[in-house]
């Protein structure tokens, strides 16, 4: 556990072909079902403080109890996820902790001296926020989200089926949540 971001959640790998990764993590690694969301609905999304019309989508599911989020960036927008394919190639791009006191948390963070990144926030869902730590580990940054009432259920439910999974229907609707 991290003393300025907490317990680790999730980790996020930036995949080319979002149908081909979790082919490969369902099929080859045994890690599933996924849950996809084919255009993430951002309220706002800032890079570098700069607004960007970044458009992903995602799968995700649960191993035990950590998340897997793979990201395929769907158009050129300025992003951390497209400058870290062309820096570093795909692969995994952030570790997440979820924060129940997330405004004083990045306060924490940033009083550290670590910088934003990134930021945004999903329609009807979390803030979010990327910290600058990717020189230091190769690449990968750390990612903080509002771990909300919402997402606290909706990852239970959805941790709840991966940990119930019989290896059929490896890629499913969000909505099937």
């Amino acid at each position: 556990m991290s003393r300025l971001f907490g317990e680790v959640r999730q980790n996020g790998y930036v995949v080319d072909d979002l149908d081909e990764a979790v082919r490969h993590w369902t099929g080859v690694l045994g890690i599933g079902p996924f849950f996809r969301i084919d255009t993430v609905p951002l309220d706002y999304f800032r890079y570098r403080g700069e607004p960007t019309d970044v458009r992903i989508a995602i799968a995700l599911g649960f191993s035990g109890g950590v998340q897997f989020e793979l990201i395929q960036q769907l158009n050129d927008a300025p992003s951390p996820y497209r400058d870290f394919v062309v820096e570093y190639g795909y692969g995994l791009h952030h570790v997440s902790s979820w924060s129940e006191s997330y405004d004083r948390d990045r306060e924490t963070i940033g009083a550290a001296g670590i910088s934003v990144i990134a930021e945004g926030k999903i329609t009807d869902g979390p803030r979010f926020t990327y910290f600058d730590t990717a020189t230091a580990i190769s690449g990968t940054m750390m990612e903080m989200a509002d771990f909300t009432p919402a997402l606290s259920e909706r990852s239970a439910r959805m941790r709840k089926v991966c940990a119930e999974w019989d290896g059929s229907d490896p890629m499913r609707p969000n909505s099937a949540l």
